[in-house]
């Protein structure tokens, strides 16, 4: 008896490479350039995709700008500070009168040429001055004003003073280093009084 062989089934399993005529190009139409097949005329894939990688692109350079600012930022700082690293301000120093002797100790405060102090511009001739101690009070001020005259009238304000009679005794990165020290202003021989002393 005869029997006719049923064709044989196709294979469950599609196969996974488009090609052209296939069922989806059947139902969806053909790509057309540019865009994405199934999803209208609108979206391209640039739209699709693009937008993702310009946002992450934008991100990208507003911090590498944030970086860049404040790496600038700290080269002014580093400038600033190597400009200012000649300034003697805030080094311990000894008030000379005209004869060289101590007649009194503080803190430079400013060597700024423009600074201007009891009506004086400092100049590169002069120095301010924090005072104190006033060893001598009765020394005279090389310049005075109104309300003061000598020393004692200038312990724990600001004054101008010649800088040749300024001696330095080393360096002190703020004023509160200076140590508080308690001095009769009526002692004798206060011109020996060595660095280490006052220090």
């Amino acid at each position: 008896m005869l029997t006719t062989q049923s064709p044989s089934k196709q294979s469950s399993t599609s196969s996974s490479i488009a090609s052209v005529g296939d069922a989806y190009e059947q139902v969806m139409g053909r790509d057309r350039t540019g865009r994405v097949r199934g999803i209208g005329t609108g979206p391209t894939l640039k739209s699709l995709c693009g937008s993702r990688s310009e946002q992450k692109l934008r991100q990208d350079n507003e911090s590498l700008k944030e970086k860049i600012d404040a790496l600038e930022e700290i080269m002014k700082k580093i400038e600033s500070r190597g400009n200012n690293e000649d300034s003697l301000a805030g080094r311990r120093v000894r008030i000379l009168n005209f004869s060289g002797e101590v007649v009194a100790s503080g803190i430079l405060i400013s060597d700024d040429n423009d600074n201007v102090v009891m009506g004086k511009k400092l100049g590169g001739e002069y120095y301010e001055v924090s005072i104190l101690i006033a060893h001598d009070p009765t020394a005279s001020l090389f310049i005075k004003d109104a309300d003061r005259k000598n020393m004692n009238d200038v312990v724990g304000s600001h004054i101008i003073w010649f800088k040749e009679y300024l001696d330095s005794l080393k360096d002190s990165s703020s004023t509160s280093s200076f140590p508080a020290i308690e001095v009769d202003q009526k002692t004798e021989g206060i011109e020996d009084l060595g660095a280490d002393e006052i220090a």
